[in-house]
């Protein structure tokens, strides 16, 4: 059997960002909501991930406790990694603007933060086909 592996190459897609179709919290059902995420093969978590582990060497060898794994690192990296979305609103029928603060509004809904560290952490959402969902916001 010959094996293709041009499509495990995850890097051009994890580069540009794939979307997350928002589910649910209660039902889990899809939504109209969208983030787009890049993913852990991007250049972005790369160079993070390299910042987060010079910190935590550097912890170690000083004794000192770091909090490079705390759930705010999971927000930093979540930040990095989102590039925008569509159809994502908070109490009204207006969109919200994407930006840092909206941003972290949202992804402290855990339900969705639980979504997102998925979903960037899933390779298969970064190869194969192409995605037909539209990038605004």
């Amino acid at each position: 059997m010959k094996l293709a592996l041009s499509q495990y190459d995850v890097k051009a897609k994890s580069n540009a960002g794939q979307p997350m179709v928002i589910k649910h919290p209660e039902t889990g059902d899809p939504t109209e909501s969208i983030i787009y995420f890049r993913g852990v093969d991007s250049d972005e978590w790369t160079k993070l991930n390299r910042i987060r582990l010079n910190k935590a060497f550097l912890a170690a060898s000083n004794n000192t406790q770091d909090e490079i794994f705390s759930e705010d690192s999971q927000l930093v990296m979540l930040k990095s990694l989102a590039t925008g979305w569509e159809n994502v609103f908070w109490e009204d029928d207006e969109p919200l603007d994407f930006t840092p603060e909206n941003f972290e509004k949202v992804i402290n809904v855990p339900e969705i933060r639980e979504q997102a560290i998925s979903f960037v952490n899933d390779r298969s959402n970064f190869r194969g086909g192409s995605r037909t969902v539209s990038k605004t916001g």
